[in-house]
């Protein structure tokens, strides 16, 4: 059930606690025994990803301990497996596990025991469904035919729950509120793949379509636990600014995209949370950091949030318009190196992008569209594919005869991390003496591009 991430996330630095206590009414207790132990510690996570406890694992694989915290959807993490779990203060939560056979064992005894397995249950069902989809096939469909699949997923997860034994009504309605805000999520996302996924610009769904609109309450303080709900009323935001963007009535989709959660959430509360993790989420991606970081600013009120941003525009500033690149040393697949100083003299388009990526891969025929296009211009195409398996980047481009200059880098390659890069794709433009004109220019899709180009007089 473990899920490799897009994103790489820094920890905060977190204190082991190994001692134990009673049940009490504000601390939620956790025991577990694990055979075949790999790792030393038991991470505990929110539903938003962020860590809020490690116990230590001691040395006869033995956990317990205990933390502060609300009742509500959590994850707990050993070595690289993940799973999701329901906590209840004062309860004990018991689990036991085989770390070589962690899907099949993984199993939780004591408070919650139901709805902790239904949890497993609906994880291990999840992992299958995206498994069928990973090549694309949900979103290839006609909207017709996703709706009824759709249906027909979340109905099965339905069932999951009404068979699960569950006698905790509050988790119950919690957990008909998750499901209902997770297929919403799926309604959402399906035009959106079918546009920058699958490079279908002029999508739209029918006038019968699901309302996502209509059906969400963006003011509900109680549904922030629920996973799930920040990420819904982000893709609305950003359905709405995205169509602004490609009216030409915006320069920057992230930007507005703040400026949506602003207009459509009035609690203040949930205003604080939603624009907070799309703002830390989404500072990578933006075209314009200056107007970004201070709408950011206009709206988040908390000082450690506002800090996330000011900290985030300090790591970009060598990056920003104007400043020098940073350089690379990377080899195509011949083995043949180049740095930056290889292309001196021509403006540099750089793609960094992977082989499992859906939206990189989309945006592939724009590319190769381009490249003919601009073919003896002042301008060379760079992709460096990364996060990835050099093995199935060789495959790929024999297979798919990819032009341009293609290279390959290690995760751990400085470029990366001097642009700040977490997400993919990402594309970078610069001009002739390898200073960066935007660190996070438009992508081949996007028409906008050629007008940037148009500027440049290319």
């Amino acid at each position: 059930m473990a899920k490799k991430l897009i994103f790489i996330t820094v920890f905060q630095l977190l204190i082991i606690v190994t001692g134990y206590c009673q049940k009490s009414p504000s601390l939620i207790n956790v025991t577990g025994l694990i055979e075949n132990n790999v790792s030393d510690s038991l991470l505990i996570m929110n539903g938003l990803d962020e860590p809020v406890h490690q116990i230590a694992i001691t040395e006869n694989s033995k956990v317990k301990g205990y933390f502060k915290g609300k009742t509500g959807y959590y994850q707990m993490m050993l070595g690289q497996e993940k799973f999701p779990c329901y906590f209840k203060s004062g309860d004990m939560h018991s689990f036991s596990v085989n770390m070589k056979e962690f899907g099949n064992t993984i199993q939780f005894s004591g408070g919650q025991a139901a709805a902790n397995n239904y949890l497993i249950a609906k994880a291990k069902r999840d992992g299958v469904t995206k498994a069928a989809e990973a090549n694309g096939m949900a979103i290839k469909m006609e909207e017709a035919d996703f709706i009824k699949y759709n249906d027909s997923i979340f109905k099965a997860k339905a069932d999951l729950l009404n068979n699960s034994g569950i006698q905790d009504d509050a988790f119950i309605q919690l957990e008909k509120k998750s499901l209902a805000i997770e297929q919403m999520n799926e309604l959402v996302n399906f035009p959106m793949m079918k546009i920058f996924a699958l490079g279908q610009k002029d999508f739209k769904t029918s006038a019968t379509y699901p309302d996502a609109f209509k059906l969400t309450n963006f003011n509900d303080p109680d549904l922030i636990q629920v996973p799930g709900y920040t990420m819904l009323i982000q893709n609305l935001s950003f359905k709405l600014a995205n169509e602004k963007k490609e009216r030409n009535e915006v320069r920057d989709v992230f930007t507005e995209c703040l400026n949506m959660i602003d207009s459509l959430v009035t609690n203040a509360e949930v205003k604080e949370h939603v624009a907070f993790y799309f703002g830390k989420m989404a500072l990578e991606h933006t075209k314009t950091p200056a107007e970004y970081v201070a709408k950011y600013k206009a709206i988040v009120k908390d000082p450690a949030h506002l800090k996330v941003a000011d900290d985030w525009f300090a790591e970009v500033s060598s990056t920003l318009p104007g400043k020098p690149s940073p350089d690379f040393k990377l080899k195509d697949i011949a083995g043949k190196e180049y740095t930056l100083k290889s292309f001196r003299g021509k403006y540099v388009y750089i793609d960094v992008w992977a082989t499992w990526c859906m939206p990189c891969i989309g945006e592939i025929p724009h590319l190769k569209k381009l490249e003919s296009d601009m073919h003896g211009k002042d301008i060379v195409f760079v992709s460096i594919c990364t996060y990835d398996e050099k093995s199935k980047w060789e495959k790929y481009l024999k297979e798919k005869e990819m032009s341009g200059v293609q290279l390959y880098s290690e995760k751990t390659e400085p470029f990366l991390s001097k642009y700040s890069i977490r997400g993919i794709p990402r594309f970078i433009l610069l001009d002739k003496e390898g200073k960066i004109i935007n660190p996070n220019v438009e992508r081949p899709s996007d028409p906008s591009l050629r007008k940037v180009f148009a500027e440049l007089g290319l």
